[in-house]
């Protein structure tokens, strides 16, 4: 071979490893572009509402109490849950008077401290590594404040506290009466939705808390997909509104949930906070649990007025008289009426 030919060759050589490494980093750039747009666009998720959604579901899968803590307000939620289920439609039974209405609320007070406090020990049980937050002092009795009994001194002051803790306690009395009374008409409905949520064993209220969701058509399997999701922002906290769509057997369409997600205050990432439209979700699937719930309250309540009050009255006011307080006053003002 001429040592032209030979030349020729070698320019031939160089030429392409040129084109051949001008190629490769043509890829290399391309690739780190690639590696940039995608790790911003998943930086870009991390800080969004939806990614609030994956990270509680893989914290759930994975059992990461820490990271499902960061991502759902879960007392907000069971409270709200709660709210929508039992409290609101409570408030809004009709033919109920003051009084009733007094006793009523403390009494499905108590009903929905039962339920959140084994709800939220049901969450708690998942987390095994990871407690939340100590729920040994929850429980029925928890809703009724003790009011320390009066001193006894003899001013004013002793009278109005001595007075407090009798009415205080008569109250009391009859919330913890109606709240059993309660738990009765559960056993005696337990088709209705209060039914389910009362009559079952304590232990069990967060499985059949979450069970009623189940019901509704509200699990991962029957996930449609997402329907709308629109950001508010008030300059303290922003506020996401993620509409999830689901398949619910028992009305054999779609359905709707609106969950409530948040970030700023005390958290600086997004929280699943709330389902936002419970109430209007009930009604689409057919649900009576306002009317069963008003049927709860009154049945009840039955006879917690007129004659009932008045007896209690009479002997709140027996019980005042005979308190140290009251007749330690007594006796300072016949001593002024004597001076």
């Amino acid at each position: 071979m001429s040592a032209s030919a030979s030349n020729r060759r070698g320019i031939g050589y160089s030429l392409y490893e040129v084109r051949e490494t001008k190629s490769v980093k043509r890829v290399l750039i391309i690739m780190m572009v690639l590696v940039t747009l995608l790790g911003g666009a998943y930086l870009y998720w991390m800080s969004t509402p939806l990614y609030a959604f994956q990270e509680a579901a893989l914290a759930l899968k994975d059992r990461d109490g820490r990271v499902f803590a960061q991502r759902v307000d879960i007392n907000t939620f069971i409270d709200s849950l709660l709210d929508d289920l039992l409290v609101h439609p409570a408030e809004t039974t009709p033919g109920l008077n003051s009084f009733q209405r007094q006793v009523g609320n403390g009494a499905i007070a108590l009903a929905k401290t039962s339920i959140e406090a084994e709800a939220l020990k049901s969450v708690d049980r998942i987390f095994p590594r990871n407690r939340m937050r100590d729920l040994s002092s929850l429980g029925p009795d928890a809703a009724i404040a003790e009011t320390p009994p009066a001193s006894s001194g003899g001013n004013i002051g002793d009278f109005l506290r001595a007075a407090s803790h009798e009415l205080g306690g008569e109250v009391s009395k009859m919330q913890t009466v109606v709240y059993g009374r309660m738990e009765l008409w559960a056993h005696a409905h337990r088709a209705t939705l209060p039914g389910r949520l009362l009559a079952c064993p304590a232990r069990e209220r967060g499985t059949e808390l979450k069970q009623i969701l189940s019901d509704f058509g509200l699990k991962q399997e029957n996930f449609k997909g997402i329907a709308a999701c629109s950001t508010t922002d008030d300059g303290t906290v922003e506020t996401c509104l993620v509409g999830l769509n689901f398949f619910c057997p028992r009305v054999s369409k779609e359905v709707t949930v609106n969950v409530e997600v948040l970030k700023g205050g005390t958290s600086d990432c997004w929280r699943i906070s709330r389902i936002a439209n419970m109430h209007q979700l009930l009604l689409s699937l057919g649900e009576s649990y306002e009317y069963d719930v008003h049927s709860l309250m009154r049945t009840s309540l039955a006879g917690i007025n007129g004659a009932s009050v008045q007896n209690e009255v009479k002997g709140v006011a027996q019980r005042i008289q005979q308190s140290g307080a009251a007749q330690n006053l007594m006796q300072q003002l016949r001593a002024k009426l004597g001076n």
